[in-house]
């Protein structure tokens, strides 16, 4: 096809809040918003966890892992459409995890384990850029003053 335009990363899309999808931008409200989402299921993990361990009924296991795996997908996606509006690729999301990882693999690292939360309120904190940008339009419709 001829005159076709080249292909774009969503630029010429509405912004989306469905929380799983990785296209797009978030600003700083939506991003606490799902910041603090995923805190309070940890917290509910936290506390369910002396009810759900002794029965290990293969029920409730499932039931955990899939919360798990929902809340670390939801919280990934969130983190990447950030660094989408702060004009960065998401692969740089992926650098939240390098630092508890390291600290478990090499025990004499574990203050790496404190890199998580110190990127998380950098994001919060960093405006976005103003504009459309090559990861889709503004999410909102005036720039700050």
């Amino acid at each position: 096809m001829t005159g076709a335009p080249p292909p774009s990363h969503g630029a010429d899309r509405a912004p989306s809040r469905n929380p799983f999808r990785v296209a797009g931008r978030v600003g700083r409200g939506y991003f606490l918003i799902v910041f603090g989402v995923c805190l309070a299921a940890i917290a509910l993990l936290v506390f369910l966890d002396p009810v759900v361990a002794p029965t290990a009924h293969p029920a409730a296991i499932a039931l955990v892992a899939g919360f798990v795996i929902a809340t670390g997908w939801m919280a990934t996606a969130t983190y990447i459409r950030r660094m989408h509006d702060q004009d960065r690729s998401g692969w740089y999301a992926l650098l939240l995890y390098a630092g508890p990882l390291v600290g478990v693999m090499i025990d004499g690292l574990r203050p790496l384990d404190q890199v998580t939360p110190l990127v998380a309120i950098g994001m919060a904190l960093l405006p976005g850029s103003i504009g459309p940008n090559r990861f889709g339009p503004a999410h909102r419709s005036t720039p700050p003053s």
